[in-house]
């Protein structure tokens, strides 16, 4: 990942650990639902901490690879809402133990745009807790979104970490998904 001055990066691994509601860099986190929170670590059946590699922390002040030792988002069996500064484009995160049940919901407003599963970003995900599990994910959306959702169903948990955001398109192409989103995944094993 190369720093853009339309991307900003935001340092998840600098918040406060647990589930009040905060705002880093412009984005506002909302927490609903058991074990939605800021975590650290692993706690069997709940969460487990995303891996890095690739120097893909690098942007975000995470120079380590391996499993992340820095805090990070979980939604447990709930959701995480992000409120977004503006209209963006281009999201961007460290998907961790990517799962079937995963959901990233895109909205403009109270209009749903689109929705990214675990399945549409990993061929048989089935929430591996390796390295082998956690995939970098650009989105690019043809329509602006000022909200972005993040669920898991009532399958614990969707980890990430490591996000980015612009409101302008990256330049990197994917599969079509619905209504204009194009997906690109980097593994990060």
């Amino acid at each position: 990942m190369s720093a853009s001055s339309s991307i900003t990066y935001l340092p998840i691994g600098t918040l406060t650990l647990g589930t009040t509601a905060t705002t880093i860099d412009g984005v506002g986190l909302a927490f609903a639902g058991q074990n939605a929170e800021v975590a650290r670590g692993s706690l069997g059946g709940v969460y487990a901490a995303p891996y890095l590699s690739d120097d893909s922390g690098t942007p975000f002040g995470n120079t380590l690879n391996g499993q992340d030792s820095q805090a990070f988002l979980t939604t447990g069996t709930g959701n995480i809402t992000m409120s977004m500064p503006g209209e963006e484009q281009y999201f961007g995160l460290l998907w961790g133990s990517v799962d079937s049940s995963n959901t990233l919901s895109f909205y403009n407003g109270s209009t749903l745009i689109d929705t990214v599963t675990g399945s549409q970003i990993m061929s048989g995900a089935n929430g591996s807790q390796g390295a082998a599990g956690s995939v970098y994910v650009n989105i690019n959306s043809s329509s602006p979104f000022n909200r972005v959702v993040a669920g898991s169903g009532n399958s614990p948990s969707f980890e990430f970490t490591n996000i980015a955001f612009g409101s302008s398109e990256m330049g990197s192409t994917g599969a079509s998904v619905g209504s204009g989103a194009i997906i690109s995944a980097t593994s990060s094993s």
